[in-house]
């Protein structure tokens, strides 16, 4: 089927293209997504695919995702899709802080993975968040309605001084 695929022009494929994107649109709405919270109890099974799909910043071992879920200001969390509940869609790692920020976005750190793989995904850059837990529900709403990320008064300086 898939050579079947490839062999037809890109005009014939626009009408598919659009409806299955429309489908995972609806298939994947944040909406149905549901957040679980990660830790050394977590099932095994989904602990290996967290090292095995983490693309951000890689996971190499047992010892290395155990450092990650072990400090006390560090929560993981991964969303996981209803209807596939064995695989985690999305794995945030989010570092808890005692400063109480405005914003999210806080820091921008140049050269801060500078292995092949950061410097392709992301040219090395990195970016810190800090999470205000009374906050972190309305900024995640307004994101999703206006695409806007809140950011601290540094990022607004760094952005004007461009």
């Amino acid at each position: 089927m898939r050579s079947r695929i490839k062999n037809l022009n890109h005009k014939s494929l626009d009408s598919f293209e659009t409806s299955l994107l429309k489908l995972f649109k609806y298939w994947f709405n944040p909406s149905f997504l549901v957040l679980e919270k990660i830790d050394w109890s977590t099932p095994a099974s989904i602990l290996e695919k967290i090292i095995a799909y983490e693309a951000v910043q890689a996971i190499n071992s047992w010892d290395d995702l155990r450092a990650r879920l072990a400090p006390s200001d560090r929560k993981c969390f991964a969303f996981f899709h209803p209807l596939i509940p064995d695989e985690p869609l999305i794995f945030v790692e989010v570092a808890l802080c005692k400063k109480v920020p405005e914003s999210i976005l806080e820091k921008i750190n140049l050269n801060a993975d500078n292995s092949k793989k950061g410097v392709s995904e992301s040219l090395g850059l990195m970016v810190n968040y800090l999470y205000d837990l009374d906050i972190v529900e309305k900024n995640h709403e307004l994101f999703f309605k206006t695409k806007e990320v809140k950011v601290s008064h540094e990022i607004k300086s760094l952005n004007k001084a461009l």
